[in-house]
This record gives C-alpha cells, structure tokens and sequence, in this order.
C-alpha cells in the first residue's frame, strides 16, 4: 500500500475507503479526516510524522498524491504572501530589472531551502525579519494583488457574459427565420426536387469539367539509339542450338519470345560501339 494514498496514522487508503478525504498541512504529510480530529484536541499539535507543530485550522484538502509537491506549493503560498513586491517597487535603484531578478532568485532559494530542510531555522529566522520591517507595504501590496485578481475574474465574467450573449441572440434568431421559411415556402413534390438535383449535377459539373481538362495521352514509341549500323530484322538462325527452339506450352501461354532475349543481348554489345566521344 502506497503511503502517498493512504493515512500515515491509521493507514487507511483510498482503496478500502473510497470516501476517504486527506488532509494536508506545511508539512505536506497526510492524515484524514478522523485522525486530525483525534490527534488536535488542541488548536495545535505536532506533526505525527515529522514533530513540526501545526495548527488544526491551517489543514486543507490535498490535491497531489507527492508530499513533496504539497509541501512545495504550501511554503510556495505563504512566502509569497509576504515576499510580494513588484517591478515598480524597484522603479528608486540604478537597474530596476536586475535588482528585481536578484530579489526573486533570492524568494527562491527560501522556498528551495524551506521545502528541502537546509538551514530551515535560518530561512524562518529571515522571513520574520523581513515581515516585521516591511509590515505597512507587504499589507499594501496584498491589497493591490487581491483588487488586481477581483478586477481580473470580472473582466473575465464579462468576455465570458459577451460571448455567450450574441451565440444565444444569433440562435434565437435563425431559428425564428427557420420556422418562418418553413411555413411560407410550399412543399416540393418528388419530381421538382429530381430535376433541381439533376440542375444542380450538371451545374457543378461543369464547373468543375476545366479543372481536369487535360490533353489525352499519346503513345509514342521508343526510339533507341545505337549510334551505329542496324541490327539486323531477324535473329532466329541463332536459337537453332538453344533451349529457345522448342518452346514449353507454359511459356508459350506467357506470351514468351526468345527475340526478345537475343534483342537485349545484342543491344547490350553494340550499343554505344559506335559512339564518337567529344572532349
């Protein structure tokens, strides 16, 4: 049984417990439902498996099988929340973009650090001080973020309310000029509607007869060229000592012509005999 499924207290899996709901914390290790209640009788309470205290309050539905991953988004989450400044807060130095990539290079190592176990009380040590320096603008910018993220969701309500508003008026009024349609055109009767396909075939058929009104084929023979004398018109004075002279029914069926053999033979040694090479 895979504990990245199952409780790390009673064990209990998803298998056996279909309606099983795990639990998270910072830590990213998982208790279910039942267990969180029994072991924070008290607001906090260690972790069950690492002794990091937690609150009862802090715990939320997990939505990744690795710990690792919950534990990273969580500690992602909560610094961010503090470790928010932007671009702009930047505007005051000699190289705004730079010292900005170097604060948030900085952002990530914590977040390395945190999710990793290295020098975790150090990291812990620096978001306290950092939070309690920059209280006034970390509640300022949170504000800032959240106004951005509602003014964001609307907008988005909005396109979303814009495009379905012209869909449903541009089907409402197609079907309305279907139905009218309906009722004002007459029905057709099975011999008007043969000749309007035949129209129809013979419309797009000459439409598309030019596209495919290519020149007809015409064979023209081979010439090959010897670049010497002819060969001479018959050559069976040659097949008297060969197998050729009594053809098998087989091959006769096969339309088999010993010329044909003796031709090749004969091209294949005169051809280009002749030839006068120019350099």
């Amino acid at each position: 049984m895979s504990l990245e499924k199952a409780c790390i207290r009673c064990k209990m899996s998803s298998f056996r417990n279909p309606n099983l709901q795990l639990l998270v914390n910072i830590c990213g290790h998982k208790l279910c439902d039942s267990c969180v209640d029994v072991l924070f009788v008290r607001p906090t309470a260690p972790c069950f498996e690492c002794g990091i205290i937690l609150r009862k309050t802090e715990y939320r539905k997990s939505k990744f099988e690795n710990h690792k991953i919950e534990r990273e988004i969580e500690i992602r989450q909560r610094v961010e929340k503090i470790y928010n400044r932007t671009l702009s807060d930047f505007s005051g130095s000699d190289n705004p973009q730079l010292e900005y990539d170097n604060y948030l290079e900085h952002v990530e190592d914590l977040i390395y650090n945190l999710s990793n176990g290295i020098d975790v009380d150090a990291a812990r040590r620096e978001i306290d001080e950092y939070k309690a320096a920059n209280e006034e603008s970390i509640k300022i910018n949170n504000a800032r973020i959240a106004a951005e993220r509602r003014e964001g969701r609307k907008m988005a309500q909005e396109v979303q309310k814009s495009n379905e508003t012209p869909t449903n008026t541009v089907e409402v009024v197609q079907d309305s000029q279907e139905s009218v349609n309906t009722k004002s055109k007459p029905k057709l009767s099975a011999p008007s509607v043969k000749e309007w396909s035949q129209s129809y075939l013979s419309l797009e058929t000459k439409r598309l007869n030019p596209m495919f009104d290519y020149p007809k084929y015409e064979y023209i023979p081979q010439i090959m060229e010897m670049n010497g004398p002819k060969l001479p018109e018959s050559y069976t004075h040659f097949l008297k000592r060969t197998r050729f002279a009594e053809r098998t029914e087989l091959e006769t069926a096969g339309g088999l012509n010993p010329l044909f053999y003796v031709k090749l033979v004969v091209y294949q040694a005169r051809i280009n005999l002749f030839y006068n090479v120019k350099i």
